[in-house]
Parts: structure tokens; C-alpha cells; sequence
């Protein structure tokens, strides 16, 4: 199943949890893109006043800060505080639009209203749109308190503010539109798959020791019944067949190539496990990158940091071949039974370089972390361009539910770093070891 994961609105399940951070404390600070009112008296003007004038900072914040956090969106919830959630009586979504469209005018900021209850409580919030390059100034449209018509609001250290110089200047180049505006899409699973590797290394060692075994136990029997009477039959087919050898090894030699066997197959089983993994499509994905402008950007290059993560961009066609079992004792092979013969090299296939261009994507381990550096090229004005293939590798995720990419990108035509943020849902469950499909049971 394919799916496309962008920055988007906090769900419904999300934005309970916010709540309920705000109530237990575990979200102090209010920020710039949350505010929050334990109480507000929405049935007078200068009481409510506050939810217009936050609507209209959030609005006015610069794009490349808001994208850091939550895709941009700005939030401003009522009833809830720290340590208790009082709740709201109940809000006509229309009446709340004639409240604050006077104070931030009919072609202002975008904004939505919504609610989330927990236990009997309605949290009340207001979910403000990402600003974006090109945005006009956002001004107060109605005099109210202290604030004429025309007053500007940014938002600082988590409060609203009247704007200053330097705030009216970025947002005149704000508006002038001269910055990257960009949307990444990741193309792949609807949750990203993960995998207990300890788990799957156990069941592994369990099935190296498993097949050891039954090597040995062949040889022991065998050993055990020795040569079968010489008939006149057999010593004629032993001179005319070819196909037939004799048992020269001792069973200490034999018992020395299954063990040499055992730790090559071990030590290559894991690598041919995570290759049917990738091959099966699980935790695979691709980029799309959206020129979201009217304009050119030449060189543009894309970079991800990824936290508690393997990431490959090299997909093998097939995965390493296992090595073979010793032929097994007592039995003839023949003069021309090559079957046996190789049995510690795995065989991979080796792709020869055939240019000199610099590669699409590389891929550098950090501690803990990995970073991807992704030379996407030229975008014209609204267009895409998809990238080749990566697999993220995750090895069970400890306490989280999602896995959060940090990314931004530059170009060589334009000043300034776009980043954001993407969060992509784990799997319910892990990757078991059969659910892919392998040969590590024979």
C-alpha cells in the first residue's frame, strides 16, 4: 500500500494527547505555536479579544520557524490549563466565526475550530493554518482595548506581541516571497515497519543450532551402522558409476566443516534476513519534493536526520546467498557433484559505476543517528521530483509511536534554509522472522 505522508494537522488522537500534556504539566511552557486559556468568557468582546489577536501572530510568524514544529500549524486551546481541564460550554462554530473574522478581516489568516473531549470535558481549539512565503501582513482590521486598527501582532518566547522594526521587516520579505516553499512527501508504507533484533537473531541462532545438528545426528548414525556387506552388485556398481566416492573423512573432520559451516551461515543469516526484508517492501520508502512556488530553484539539496535508525539506499536485487552445507557424510557426491564445493562465500552481485555524477543520496552514520543528503537538482516552478528508493531500518522503538524526520533544504539560487519536520506511525507490531520470506530453515 502506498501513501503519502506530508506535515498535516495534529489528529484527533494527537490533539487529545496535547490536552492531556497540558493538564498533567508535562507541557509547561506555552510556545509559539500553543497558547492556551484555562478560562475564557466568550460572551464579551474584550474578554474574547485574545483569541483573534493570537490567531493573527501565529499568522505572522516566519515560515521557516513555524515549519520546525507540528508542519507549521499554530493552536490556541481553551479550558484546558495546567492542572485541570475546566472545559467550554458549548461553541457555535458560525457565532465563533462572527467573534473573530471582524478583528482579522474576511480575506485574513486561515483558521478552523475544532474540539476534543476528555472524560465529560470539551476542549475548545483553534487551529490556525502554516504561514507561507509570499503571505501579506496579517493586521488587527478592528479597534479593540488598547489596540488600533492597523496594529501588527508577531509572536515571541510564547506570548503575542505588538510588532517591532525588525518584526515588520522580515515580514515585508515575507511577503516579497524571495525564500524556498517546499513540501516533502514520503511514499511508501502507512505505518513504518520495525523488527525485534534480538528477537530475530535468537530465532536465527536457534535455527543454525537446529540444522548443526541434524548434520551431526546423520553422521553419528551413520558412523554407527558402518559400511553395508560388499556384494558382487555393489562392487560392480562402484567401478562402473562414476557418480560414486567414497567416505574418506573421519567424523572429527566432518564434525570441523559443519562447525565452520555453522558460524559462516551465522554470520551471514542476519544479512540475508534484512535483505528479504527490504526486498518485501517493508520499511521502504521514497521522497517526493514539491516545488510549492512560482519560481526556479537550481541545486537543491534536501537533508534528513533520522534519531535510532539504520537507513540503506543500496536495495539489492536479491538478497546474499546462504552458504551451503558440507556434503553430508557417508554419501557419495560423485566425480562432477559440484553442489558442495563452496560453502562459506556468499555470492553477491557487483554493480559497476557508469558515470561520474555525484551520487543521488548519501547516507551518514552519526551517533545514534543517521543523516541523508539528497541532491534532488533543478525544480521548476510547481513541480515535483521523486527520489530513488531508501529503507529505513528500525530495531524496536522504545517508548514512541512515530518516527520523526527532521529535514531541511537549500538552494544554490536562493538565500535561506527551509526546514520542517515529517512524523511517519510505527507499525502496531514488529516484523516477526517469518513473515518474511527466507531460506533460513534449510
Amino acid at each position: 500500500m502506498e501513501t503519502l505522508m506530508r506535515p498535516e494537522p495534529l489528529s484527533d488522537v494527537r490533539l487529545r494527547a496535547l490536552v492531556e500534556e497540558i493538564r498533567d504539566g508535562s507541557i509547561a511552557v506555552e510556545t509559539d505555536w500553543l497558547e492556551w486559556k484555562r478560562s475564557l468568557d466568550l460572551s464579551d468582546a474584550k474578554s474574547r479579544f485574545p483569541v483573534p489577536k493570537n490567531v493573527l501572530g501565529m499568522a505572522n510568524r516566519m515560515p521557516e520557524t513555524a515549519l520546525r514544529s507540528r508542519g507549521g500549524y499554530g493552536y490556541i486551546l481553551l479550558g484546558v490549563g495546567s492542572g485541570s481541564i475546566l472545559g467550554v460550554d458549548h461553541v457555535d462554530p458560525a457565532q465563533l466565526h462572527d467573534w473573530i473574522d471582524p478583528y482579522i478581516g474576511s480575506t485574513g489568516p486561515e483558521w478552523q475550530f475544532r474540539c476534543v473531549t476528555v472524560g465529560d470535558k470539551t476542549v475548545a481549539a483553534i487551529e490556525v493554518a502554516p504561514p507561507r512565503p509570499g503571505d501579506r501582513i496579517h493586521t488587527l482590521r478592528k479597534e479593540c482595548d488598547r489596540f488600533q486598527r492597523g496594529t501588527i501582532f508577531v509572536r515571541k518566547n510564547g506570548k503575542t506581541h505588538r510588532a517591532d522594526d525588525q518584526d515588520v521587516e522580515n515580514l515585508v520579505q515575507r511577503a516579497k516571497g524571495a525564500r524556498l516553499d517546499l513540501g516533502l512527501l514520503l511514499i511508501g508504507e502507512e505505518r513504518i515497519g520495525w523488527f525485534k533484533g534480538t528477537a530475530v537473531q535468537a530465532e536465527i541462532k536457534q535455527a543454525a543450532d537446529r540444522l548443526r545438528e541434524s548434520q551431526l545426528e546423520h553422521a553419528r548414525d551413520y558412523s554407527k551402522r558402518g559400511e553395508p556387506d560388499i556384494t558382487l552388485a555393489h562392487t560392480l556398481r562402484r567401478a562402473t558409476t562414476a557418480a560414486y566416492a567414497e567416505e574418506r573423512r573421519s567424523l572429527d573432520d566432518y564434525e570441523s566443516e559443519v562447525d565452520e559451516w555453522h558460524a559462516e551461515w551465522t554470520k551471514h543469516a542476519l544479512q540475508h534476513w534484512i535483505e528479504n526484508y527490504m526486498l518485501a517492501g517493508h520499511g521502504v520508502i521514497f521522497l517526493r519534493l514539491e516545488n510549492l512556488t512560482d519560481q526556479n530553484f537550481a541545486g537543491v539539496q534536501v537533508r534528513l536526520h533520522i534519531e535510532g535508525v539504520q537507513v540503506e539506499d543500496d536495495i539489492p536485487l536479491e538478497a546474499v546467498e546462504l552458504p551451503k552445507q558440507p556434503k553430508p557424510f557417508g554419501k557419495g557426491t560423485g566425480l562432477f557433484d559440484i553442489g558442495h564445493i563452496d560453502m562459506a562465500i556468499p555470492m553477491r552481485r557487483v554493480d559497476f559505476a557508469t558515470s561520474f555524477d555525484p551520487p543521488e543520496f548519501s547516507v551518514i552514520q552519526l551517533d545514534g543517528a543517521v543523516e541523508v543528503v539528497w541532491n534532488a537538482g533543478h525544480l521548476r516552478p510547481v513541480e515535483s521530483v521523486d527520489s530513488t528508493k531508501l529503507c529505513i531500518l528500525l530495531d524496536a522503538p522504545q517508548d514512541l509511536d512515530h518516527l520523526s524526520i527532521a529535514w531541511s533544504a537549500t538552494s544554490t539560487g536562493v538565500n535561506g534554509l527551509f526546514e520542517s519536520v515529517l512524523e511517519i506511525p510505527f507499525a502496531k507490531h514488529p516484523t516477526l522472522l517469518d513473515d518474511v520470506e527466507h531460506h533460513l530453515h534449510s
